[in-house]
């Protein structure tokens, strides 16, 4: 009967608690977007992050999904005329971003305000995308 009271008491709490992390993910459905991609295929688990200029701190960041996309919940009200763009990889799925696109004063990647120019693309340029594995031969 005491197996039967701790299964009924972890199904109340399953239930009462949720079974996963999805809960507690923001919506991120309507929030404004960058999408990042490299040779015309979206990259995911990158850390995109905003600046007004490369000395100033970061305005605001997020990571990509699946789809390439970074979602932004928090913009500032009054967005700069161009932000600068840093990324980094944060995958571990056998490639690399080329580092000094994570660095203000190396990355060349810029955009326009987000809000006011929904679905922006970050296109990477051609061998910005390492491999992690040695490639022999050819």
């Amino acid at each position: 009967m005491r197996w039967f009271r701790l299964l009924i008491a972890s199904l109340v709490v399953m239930i009462v608690v949720g079974c996963g992390e999805s809960s507690l993910r923001p919506d991120v459905s309507n929030a404004p977007f960058l999408e990042v991609v490299y040779e015309g295929q979206p990259l995911a688990d990158v850390q995109v992050r905003l600046y007004e200029s490369a000395n100033s701190p970061v305005i605001a960041q997020s990571i990509t999904g699946d789809d390439g996309k970074a979602h932004f919940l928090e913009l500032p009200p009054q967005e700069p005329s161009k932000y600068l763009v840093t990324v980094e990889s944060l995958s571990d799925g056998g490639w690399i971003l080329e580092p000094s696109l994570s660095k203000t004063q190396t990355s060349a990647l810029t955009a326009l305000p987000i809000v006011a120019t929904p679905g922006q693309k970050i296109l990477l340029p051609a061998k910005s995308v390492r491999s992690l594995t040695p490639s022999y031969g050819n």
